[in-house]
């Protein structure tokens, strides 16, 4: 097995990440086998950016599989470990996958607030695509609610942050 000749350090988790990766389409119970493993050596070492990112991987595996319920128990175990929290930018990708799932429960009111706190803090890092993301949500919330308005000009918001992620590509 290739992962008991592994050394436990930080390249052995991007190691265990990679190969996580590399199972995701063709066999997710394995590739979420090496992410958890991934995660429990992170923790072993303390090291918060590692912890999180190896929590983020365990979600992208079970999110093409969970219900949206699942997920937002998932999330919102990440967002009260202060170790993962204490980057910003996971910070806003575990609130905006909160804005989503909550949309996806038919939790409009939830679903706004998570998708307004990701949005301010998308601003505050200075995370284009984030930005365009968190209003392009808010359009698609708003409209499911009919309120059509709303949802107009969170889509003309949503667009011009997307010609600004366009030119810095």
């Amino acid at each position: 097995r290739l992962e008991t000749k592994l050394k436990q350090d930080s390249s052995s988790v991007k190691h265990l990440l990679k190969i996580s990766s590399a199972y995701k389409k063709s066999k997710p119970d394995s590739s979420y086998c090496y992410a958890a493993k991934a995660l429990s050596l992170s923790v072993k070492l303390n090291d918060p950016y590692l912890i999180a990112r190896s929590s983020m991987e365990n979600y992208n595996i079970i999110r093409g599989v969970a219900k949206p319920a699942v997920l937002i128990d998932t999330l919102n175990k990440l967002k009260e470990d202060p170790r993962i929290m204490a980057s910003k930018r996971v910070m806003l990708t575990v609130i905006y996958e909160l804005g989503l799932q909550f949309r996806k429960m038919a939790s409009y009111d939830r679903s706004i607030k998570q998708l307004h706190q990701a949005l301010d803090l998308a601003k505050e890092v200075k995370e284009t695509s984030m930005i365009f993301n968190s209003y392009n949500s808010l359009a698609n919330t708003f409209s499911e609610l009919g309120m059509v308005k709303h949802s107009k000009e969170d889509l003309m918001r949503a667009l011009e942050f997307y010609d600004k992620a366009g030119e810095f590509m």
